[in-house]
């Protein structure tokens, strides 16, 4: 498991889900966007081949 702190924190598990704490669902989006965007992959739910 891997803990990043800021707003919103994410919380990575080894099986490959993400936690994003916060209630702002804008923000949740756009943590997930950030972190598909280092990682070079796209929105999985948008490109369900991803997945």
């Amino acid at each position: 498991m891997l803990v990043v702190a800021g707003d919103p924190e994410l919380t990575f598990y080894e099986s490959g889900k993400i936690l994003v704490k916060t209630d702002d669902e804008a923000a949740a989006k756009s943590a997930i966007d950030r972190v598909y965007g280092v990682l070079g992959l796209t929105d999985p739910v948008e490109n369900p081949a991803v997945a």
